[in-house]
């Protein structure tokens, strides 16, 4: 899969289909764009509640992820 994070956050399959797969909603671009800035390694759960939520995310913000 190749993420693109310049302009739109879009994802490209990379086998034989290539189509283009359009994550929907504003949140879970933000979080794929955040899983993609650190591919292939693991991105702890604090840091991913900071880039979606910043300094006042919700009391749910770990069961929403």
């Amino acid at each position: 899969m190749q993420i693109g994070v310049l302009g739109a956050v879009t994802a490209h399959r990379t086998d034989a289909d290539p189509t283009e797969l359009a994550p929907a909603g504003l949140r879970l671009r933000g979080l794929l764009a955040r899983l993609a800035l650190d591919a292939g390694h693991p991105v702890g759960t604090s840091a991913l509640v900071d880039a979606l939520w910043g300094q006042q995310p919700p009391d749910t913000a770990g069961n929403a992820l």
